[in-house]
C-alpha cells in the first residue's frame, strides 16, 4: 500500500466535524467568540471543556461552570489543543487490533507528552502545552498502520525485535515511510496547526527538521527516548531506542540530566491520565 492509499484508507476513524471546525478557526486566527460559539453548540465539547477546566491539572479553588470562564483560565489555544487531543483518543477508542493494546498505547503516549512538556519547561522552549499535545499524538501513525496494513505491521514489529532496531527504521525499510510521516499526513488532513505536526514529522531525525521547528523536534526525540528507555519511574526499558546526540546538543542537556527530569514528568503523567479520562 503506497502512502496516499494508506492515509486515505476508508476504515480510518473520522474526527468530529466540530473539532475540524475549531481547527479551521484556530488556523485562521478567528476571534475567541467564534470558537466559543462552536463549543457552545456542541454539548459534548461543552462538557469536555468544563471537565478539563475543573480537572486537577489546573488546580482550581472554585468550580468553573461556563465556557467563557474555561477559556479565561486555560487560554483558547491550550484549550483547543487539549480538546483536540482528547477527541483523538476517543476517535481511536474503538480500534480493535491484536497488534496493539490501546490502553498501553495511550499511556505510553501520555508519558511521551509529559516528558515533552517537562523538557519544554527545563529548556525554556515556549509552548509546553503544544509540545504536550504533539507528544500525545506522535504515535497515532502507528495506529493507522495497525488498521490499514496489519500483516506488514506484524512483520515490522517482529523484525524490530529480532534486529534490535527502532521500529521507525524497519518501517522506512519495508514501507518507504514511517509512522511519524503518517501521523503528520493525518494531522494535516485534520487542519491541525503546523506547530504540532511539523515537530512530529521529523522527531525521529531532528537534525533534518525545518529550522523553526528543530527545537521542538529535538524535544520530541528526547521525550520519546525518556518514555522508552529512561523509565520515568514506570520500569520501561527498550534497548532498541537511541536518543539523538544532535537533539541533546541542540537542547543543551546531558543524557544524565534526564534522571532529574523524570520525577517531574511522572508527576505530570498522573495528572494528565486523570484529565484525559484514561
Amino acid at each position: 500500500m503506497d502512502f496516499e492509499e494508506l492515509v486515505s484508507h476508508p476504515e480510518l476513524p473520522s474526527i468530529p466535524e466540530a473539532i475540524l471546525k475549531l481547527n479551521e478557526l484556530i488556523n485562521n486566527n478567528r476571534p475567541i467568540e467564534e470558537l466559543a460559539i462552536v463549543i457552545h453548540n456542541e454539548p459534548s465539547l461543552t462538557a469536555r471543556t468544563l471537565e478539563l477546566a475543573n480537572s486537577a491539572w489546573y488546580k482550581r479553588q472554585r468550580e468553573i461552570t461556563t465556557v467563557h470562564d474555561a477559556i479565561a483560565i486555560i487560554g483558547i489555544v491550550a484549550l483547543h489543543q487539549l480538546i483536540f487531543a482528547s477527541s483523538v483518543i476517543r476517535t481511536f477508542a474503538g480500534l480493535n487490533s491484536e497488534l496493539v493494546d490501546m490502553n498501553k498505547h495511550w499511556h505510553q503516549s501520555v508519558r511521551t507528552a509529559t516528558a515533552a512538556q517537562t523538557l519544554a519547561h527545563q529548556t525554556k522552549i515556549n509552548d509546553p502545552i503544544e509540545l504536550f499535545t504533539a507528544g500525545l499524538l506522535v504515535y497515532i501513525g502507528q495506529l493507522v498502520l495497525y488498521i490499514a496494513t496489519p500483516e506488514k505491521t506484524r512483520q515490522i514489529l517482529t523484525l524490530a525485535q529480532t534486529r534490535q532496531q527502532p521500529q521507525f527504521k524497519i518501517e522506512n525499510e519495508l514501507l518507504g515511510y514511517n509512522h511519524s510521516q503518517v501521523t503528520t499526513a493525518l494531522l494535516k488532513r485534520w487542519n491541525v496547526p503546523a506547530n504540532i505536526f511539523s515537530a512530529i514529522s521529523t522527531y525521529t531525525d531532528p537534525e533534518n527538521a525545518e529550522e523553526k521547528y528543530r527545537s521542538r523536534a529535538c524535544i520530541l526525540n528526547v521525550a520519546h527516548y525518556m518514555q522508552h528507555v529512561h523509565n520515568m519511574d514506570f520500569n520501561t526499558t527498550d534497548p532498541t531506542e537511541k536518543v539523538s546526540d544532535f537533539a541533546l546538543k541542540k537542547l543543551q542537556i546531558n543524557i544524565m540530566d534526564l534522571d532529574n527530569y523524570s520525577p517531574t514528568a511522572a508527576s505530570l503523567y498522573n495528572e494528565a491520565v486523570t484529565m484525559l479520562g484514561l
